[in-house]
């Protein structure tokens, strides 16, 4: 095995040390195991590419080890050459592209790079092969480069076996087992040295690599060598086998060419292989490879990956808690709250949810919600409820509508938002109508101008009644011209120059209508005393009829009617008590004919004569 390591001796207090410096130029890794691809073999120690280097052409992805397949005889349709020439600042517009190749390969990642430098990896997590893609995009996009990952080769300076080595005549056994993975495949077996070579032993010869930990193989690429003697590899048994020696692939080259110089074979890469075995055919026992290729990758434990699954997954909130292999990218996506291809960024403001791909309410203030749920922080003016959703009710407005719009809005409704009054009630102007209407305006939000007639166009802020009308004017606007004959404030004037005393006329009308009452009072008092009188005159004269009285008698007991000392004279009144009527004025008292409009004689009752009326006290 070739390690490509270089190394001083240290001379330490009598011992010798030997000291590791680093490898050969061109590798990398602890074993020196990786193979440097970037221009001009510029890596560090890590691989990584130094600055102002990338990876050549036909590799991408981390420290540049996957093989890039649509470098290898891909045909582009429509023919474009800027996404696979491995330059990511050349870069077109497209909207479709097609890649095929004639033959089929097992893709499990692709890496679209976009310009300026924006990069989506997509994982293919599918088992079956494919020798065509067809990328669609909705509109038009510039794409730089188009990485199709044919896996990286696992097998550069593994640890090799082969049943025999063959020794020169000239240069002894240098054709040993790990020259097939020394990352050289040049078939120019005697000028290069880079080639395997078995004796020429009685039984099949057999070559064989191992993996220090399992490996996915989706392809094995065999170099045969290509200046002379190729027909000794042709019908050649390839078997790969899991960590329990169980076979995982088995193949036999079936071609009928005898100078096969490359041989490409393909496997469904699902189960992991610990190690492969090579065997001539049967009737051939010289086996000659000048390079083993075996691409795939590692088959990392459970929260690892990366190169020799040295790198611990980040998908802490992802609930697989794995990510794929190659670049540590969680699969399916990230937790609520969690975005990138590690899940390892909380979401931006304004965003939230799985991957954070959903975008904060607007109603939310400053648009800012919980990443992992959404629920608003706290509300913009004028909405309320977790997802600030809701508009306030009637009558409220603000921020979480805590606010009580003010009550000299009419019906106390205002802006959501500001509290600002959609209408003032009647002598109040302002948003949110707190200003009174000055001594000019009136009504709801003082658009009314008060009456020009008006003192000094001053009127009251609710109803636009006048303080004081000018001179001519009277009414509550001062609308009404003085009539004819009056003049001055309020028409307070006569045209002969006297005073209208309005407090006197008041007086008048306010006397005359007491008077009116108090004869009323006196009416009702009447009838009620006339009924008392009737009454007891029926009483009388029923008395008289039965013979227990005299007439006389009976006058005397009229004569001792009695009436209330505060009414003397009723010479000027009339009353009503029942269906009977009196007339006072003639002196005659009995029942009203009231189809003859007159009174009617009897002898049940008796005239009371007015002057005997009125000298009782």
């Amino acid at each position: 095995m070739i390690t490509h390591l270089l190394y001083r001796v240290i001379l330490v207090y009598g011992y010798i040390t030997l000291v590791f410096t680093a490898c050969d130029t061109g590798w990398f890794g602890s074993s020196c195991q990786y193979k440097c691809h970037c221009v001009n073999n510029r890596c560090d120690d890590q691989g990584l590419c130094l600055a102002g280097s990338s990876c050549e052409r036909g590799w991408f992805g981390p420290h540049c080890q996957y093989q890039d397949l649509s470098t290898l005889n891909a045909t582009i349709t429509p023919p474009n050459n800027l996404i696979a020439d491995g330059e990511e600042r050349t870069c077109t517009d497209l909207k479709n592209v097609t890649l095929s190749w004639t033959i089929s390969y097992l893709i499990n990642w692709i890496r679209i790079v976009f310009r300026d430098s924006a990069t989506a990896d997509i994982l293919c997590n599918v088992t079956s092969f494919a020798h065509k893609i067809f990328f669609e995009f909705h509109t038009p996009i510039s794409i730089c480069s188009i990485y199709i990952s044919g896996g990286r080769n696992v097998a550069l300076n593994m640890a090799t076996w082969q049943s025999s080595t063959y020794a020169d005549a000239n240069y002894g056994p240098i054709y040993v087992s790990s020259k097939a993975v020394d990352g050289n495949s040049s078939g120019d077996f005697y000028k290069t040295f880079t080639c395997t070579h078995t004796d020429n032993t009685p039984t099949p010869s057999v070559w064989g690599i191992t993996f220090p930990q399992p490996m996915l193989v989706t392809r094995y690429v065999v170099y045969n060598r290509a200046d002379g003697n190729e027909q000794r590899l042709k019908g050649f048994n390839l078997v790969s086998y899991n960590v329990n020696n169980m076979v995982v692939f088995n193949y036999t080259d079936i071609q009928q060419s005898d100078r096969v110089l490359v041989y490409h074979i393909t496997t469904a890469g699902n189960v992991g292989v610990s190690y492969v075995n090579i065997t001539a055919k049967q009737d051939e026992n010289i086996l000659t490879l000048c390079e083993v290729e075996v691409y795939g990758d590692n088959v990392c434990q459970h929260n690892t990956y990366g190169l020799g699954c040295r790198n611990t997954c980040k998908c802490d909130h992802w609930k697989q808690k794995s990510c794929f292999v190659a670049t540590g990218q969680c699969f399916g996506g990230c937790d609520a709250g969690y975005f990138g291809k590690d899940c390892s960024n909380e979401c931006l403001a304004g965003f939230y949810g799985e991957n954070c791909s959903m975008n904060c309410s607007t109603s939310c203030r400053n648009q800012t919600c919980d990443r992992f749920n959404g629920t608003c922080t706290s509300c913009i003016d004028g909405k309320v409820g977790p997802l600030c959703e809701t508009d306030c009710n009637d009558k409220f407005y603000g921020e979480n509508c805590r606010h009580q719009c003010s009550i000299n809005c009419t019906d106390q409704l205002c802006e959501k938002e500001n509290g600002n009054c959609f209408r003032c009630i009647s002598g109040q102007i302002g948003e949110y109508c707190q200003i009174a209407c000055d001594t000019n305006h009136y009504g709801p939000n003082c658009v009314n101008n008060c009456s020009s007639n008006c003192n000094n166009s001053a009127c009251e802020a609710t109803t636009g009644r006048c303080f004081t009308c000018v001179t001519g004017y009277r009414g509550n606007h001062c609308e009404i011209a003085c009539p004819t004959g009056y003049y001055g404030d309020n028409c307070q004037c006569t045209e002969s120059g006297q005073h209208k005393d309005s407090t006197a006329q008041d007086r008048l009308a306010e006397g005359v209508g007491i008077g009116i009452g108090i004869m009323c009072v006196v009416n009702v008092i009447i009838v009620l005393m006339v009924c008392i009188f009737v009454k007891t005159k029926r009483s009388v004269t029923s008395k008289t009829n039965s013979g227990n009285k005299t007439n006389k008698e009976s006058e005397t007991q009229d004569n001792n009617i009695s009436i209330h000392p505060d009414y003397t004279d009723l010479s000027s009144a009339s009353a009503v008590a029942d269906t009977n009527h009196y007339d006072y004025i003639n002196g005659n008292m009995g029942p009203y004919d009231t189809l003859n409009n007159d009174f009617k004689e009897t002898s049940q009752y008796e005239a009371v004569s007015m002057a005997t009326l009125k000298n009782r006290k």
